[in-house]
């Protein structure tokens, strides 16, 4: 770290003398009269050292602060762990070694007297071993021996040149800085976020060998227990160790976001202050030029910082060619002709097709498949911010649009009046949008299933979802009865993508027996996620106020109803981790439809690991490997028809009648399996135990099933 930081402080020298060149130039340009052409150049090239200048200056703060934090989290955190670790090995080896010199010592007793004085005397040596002691000079010797580095700002920096703007020990956030700043503290908190989880990881993994350690117990075959010991033991220091520099590492991330995050936050909806002077007598200096060379200087002067308003594009031939896929191509014109019409310039930004609104930042990545492609997106913070995210060189970039206090809007480059005219210039000169990521902009993706919140009429409130308000709507253009889910405002980021999650999985099914979706609202908040309008309400409800007039080849039927989507879902490698009476939705002629897709996963190897508790695990319906190792398979969803089964069967009871969760769960570890309800034919009875077989491997698919109930459908009447 300290010489992240030298290197930071020679470039900043290096730096502040040419920013002090480029001004003395412009400077006397401007005192001499010189010409528009040469201070327009000297302008620039001030301008631009400027900005490098104040970019280091925060380069240099960010990494004094992340020095200072790292020497104290080693000294505090790190060194001590490191001891403690070699104090532990240091125990083990002699605890070891002491076992072993016993076991010896045993062995090789004989009943001569001298030897047995010896042996005595052996043993007592043995046992005057104390591991805990053999350490203890190493570490009296070595806790103080590292020599700690005064890390301070080093004002020798602005020997050569000082700016007014720049502050000792802090960062600059100035119009200059604003973009690089915000990236930065995006980049930041997503390294921040991949640190907690690899310590996450680390810290499961540590108490995993802990477990296995402490169960390691002393048999006849000594060498081999030692062995395994010293090695889990090994694994157990090595793991310790690697927490410690990752905390080390969460430490400076954590300071360097917080010095970021501060100086956004102090901003606010503020426009970032100027962070260059330019000399106020430069047109007073100039009056004496021609009318129309005055009115020239000023108005390049003036192109420099923004675009001017007044500033009119040209038009492509052809700006965009829609193809079969839902990729549109971006065409450079042939050539410059015609300019825009106002009506393009004015368009809305919820009418172009590479507007999705406010989707999430994981959906946008899954929808970027190849180099070049874009879309423009709304954050789901209460920011508003608009984003353009792009695929370049195989990584994924986000990029936010910013907004000056005159309403324009730019990336890097030029101010332009709307973000509709940024972006279509952007596709048509294929400029990267920034320069260091180098990105280009040649292929929007379109959006789909989107609909506006115009588009919607709520009618009736229906109940409480797991995120906000269900609602009973209708659609404006055809009077289309819909279910409306609505996700509460102002909820965490992370709260909204899980409510679009189930919109995610919904665009791709098309099934009979699967709750179709019709389409989203994201072009503002509270986010809509519209689906079609089941009359007959949840199956569980339907089962217990009319199951008891319903025949038995009358729940068959809907029996092989559920089972047919489930066979469906599963030919996709969906896994639907919630699949419950509750969860289904009855329609015209008693049809049943999957339903409440929000903790389904789609996985491609048919796996889906989750950890952190069993608050929200429906424990009567979950697969035994599901509860006692987080993991979801297909077969989990099996076991979990199953219990589906027992519900219509029972007339919607509660499974495992009389028991709470903990007992159910003890039983079923114990070989307990449900009877079947009254009136269950023996058939459907097997088909729950198939369903109920404790190793996944050994349990029906969900096409052996639906196959079963297709054949009982046709002999039980």
């Amino acid at each position: 770290m300290k010489d992240e930081v030298t290197e930071n402080f020679i470039k900043y020298q290096k730096i502040a003398r040419d920013a002090r060149d480029t001004k003395a130039k412009y400077d006397e340009a401007v005192s001499k009269g010189k010409s528009d052409k040469d201070l327009m150049k000297l302008k620039d090239k001030y301008r631009k050292n400027t900005v490098r200048l104040h970019k280091v200056h925060n380069d240099y703060v960010v990494s004094i602060h992340t020095a200072q934090t790292h020497q104290e989290h080693y000294k505090e955190v790190v060194l001590p762990r490191l001891l403690d670790a070699h104090q532990q090995a240091e125990e083990s080896y002699v605890s070891q070694v002491k076992q072993l010199l016993t076991h010896y010592a045993g062995l090789t007793n004989t009943s001569n007297l001298d030897y047995q004085n010896m042996n005595e005397n052996l043993l007592q040596g043995i046992r005057n071993i104390q591991p805990t002691e053999e350490y203890v000079a190493f570490i009296d010797a070595n806790k103080g021996a590292e020599e700690w580095v005064n890390i301070e700002f080093d004002h020798r920096v602005n020997d050569d040149y000082t700016d007014a703007y720049l502050k000792t020990s802090d960062i600059a956030m100035d119009n200059l800085t604003y973009e690089d700043i915000t990236h930065k503290c995006t980049e930041v908190s997503e390294l921040l976020e991949k640190c907690k989880e690899d310590i996450k990881k680390k810290e499961d993994a540590l108490a995993v060998l802990d477990v296995e350690i402490k169960s390691i117990s002393p048999t006849e075959a000594q060498d081999s227990m030692i062995q395994e010991l010293l090695s889990k033991q090994r694994e157990y220091r090595e793991c310790f160790k690697s927490i410690g520099l990752l905390q080390c590492d969460e430490a400076k991330l954590s300071v360097q976001l917080e010095l970021f995050h501060q100086k956004i936050t102090e901003l606010g909806d503020a426009t970032p202050h100027s962070g260059i002077d330019f000399n106020t007598s430069e047109v007073d200096l100039t009056k004496n030029k021609k009318k129309d060379g005055r009115k020239s200087q000023l108005k390049a002067a003036s192109t420099n910082d923004s675009m001017d308003k007044g500033k009119k594009l040209k038009k492509p031939k052809t700006l965009f060619k829609k193809n079969k896929s839902n990729v549109s191509e971006v065409h450079i014109p042939e050539e410059e002709g015609e300019e825009y019409s106002e009506i393009a310039m004015q368009k809305s930004l919820t009418d172009e097709d590479w507007y999705h609104g406010c989707i999430p930042r994981p959906e946008a990545v899954t929808l970027l498949e190849k180099d070049g492609q874009f879309l423009v997106r709304q954050k789901g913070d209460d920011s508003g911010q608009i984003v353009l995210s792009v695929k370049w060189e195989g990584k994924h970039k986000h990029f936010p649009i910013q907004k000056n206090a005159e309403g324009q809007f730019r990336l890097e480059g030029d101010n332009y009046g709307t973000v509709s005219e940024l972006i279509e210039y952007q596709m048509k000169t294929h400029k990267p949008v920034t320069k260091l990521s180098g990105a280009i902009l040649l292929s929007f993706i379109q959006r789909h299933w989107d609909l506006t919140h115009d588009d919607i009429e709520i009618a009736e409130f229906l109940g409480k979802g797991n995120f906000g308000d269900v609602m009973k709507g209708y659609l404006k253009k055809d009077r289309t009865p819909v279910a409306v889910k609505t996700c509460k405002e102002n909820v965490d980021p992370i709260i909204r993508q899980k409510f679009l999650m189930e919109a995610r999985i919904l665009k791709q099914y098309d099934h009979k027996n699967i709750v179709k979706l019709v389409g989203v609202c994201t072009e503002r908040q509270p986010v809509y996620i519209v689906m079609e309008f089941i009359a007959g309400g949840d199956f569980l409800n339907f089962l217990r106020n009319q199951g008891g007039s319903m025949s038995i080849p009358q729940l068959v039927r809907m029996s092989e109803n559920a089972a047919a989507g489930m066979a469906y879902l599963s030919s996709k490698k969906c896994i639907h981790r919630d699949l419950a009476a509750r969860n289904c939705l009855v329609g015209d002629n008693n049809i049943v439809k999957i339903s409440d897709f929000g903790m389904s996963r789609q996985e491609e190897d048919g796996l889906y690991m989750v950890s952190g508790g069993m608050k929200q695990i429906p424990i009567k319906w979950t697969a035994p490997e599901a509860m006692n190792y987080g993991e979801y398979t297909i077969e989990c969803d099996v076991w979990s028809y199953g219990i589906l089964l027992w519900e219509i069967f029972s007339r919607g009871n509660i499974p495992y009648p009389g028991m709470n969760n903990a007992t159910a769960r003890e039983k079923i570890e114990n070989g307990y399996r449900m009877s079947a309800p009254d009136g269950t034919p023996n058939e459907i009875h097997e088909l729950m135990l198939e369903c109920w077989k404790y190793h996944p491997q050994d349990r029906i698919t969900f096409e052996q099933i639906h196959r079963t109930l297709v054949r009982l459908c046709k002999v039980i009447k």
